[in-house]
C-alpha cells in the first residue's frame, strides 16, 4: 500500500509512479491512494501507461482530482481486462 494523499503530487509524480507502475519488481504494491494531488488528464496518461502493464494493483483512488472524462478514457481502456483490480475511485 503506497498513501500519497494529499501531497501535491501533480502530472510530474504521477508519470513517476505511471513509470514505477510499469516495472517487474512491483508485486507487493497493491494499493495506491493518490486522492487530492491535482492530477489532470496528462497525469492520467501517464499512470494509464503504467497500469496497462501492471497485474498487481488491487486498489487505485484518484478522487478528487482534476481528471475529466479524457482522462477517464484513457484509464478505462488501460484497465480492459486487468486482472486484479477491483477497487476504482475518480470522483
Amino acid at each position: 500500500t503506497l498513501n500519497l494523499c494529499a501531497n501535491d503530487v501533480g502530472d510530474l509524480g504521477a508519470e513517476q509512479l505511471g513509470l514505477l507502475l510499469q516495472g517487474n519488481d512491483n508485486s507487493s504494491l497493491t494499493s495506491l491512494d493518490l486522492m487530492q494531488n491535482n492530477i489532470s488528464d496528462v497525469g492520467a496518461a501517464h499512470l494509464a501507461r503504467g497500469l496497462g502493464a501492471n497485474c498487481w494493483l488491487q486498489a487505485l483512488n484518484l478522487g478528487a482530482n482534476v481528471i475529466t472524462e479524457t482522462g477517464a478514457q484513457q484509464l478505462a481502456l488501460a484497465l480492459t481486462g486487468h486482472p486484479s483490480l477491483t477497487s476504482l475511485v475518480l470522483a
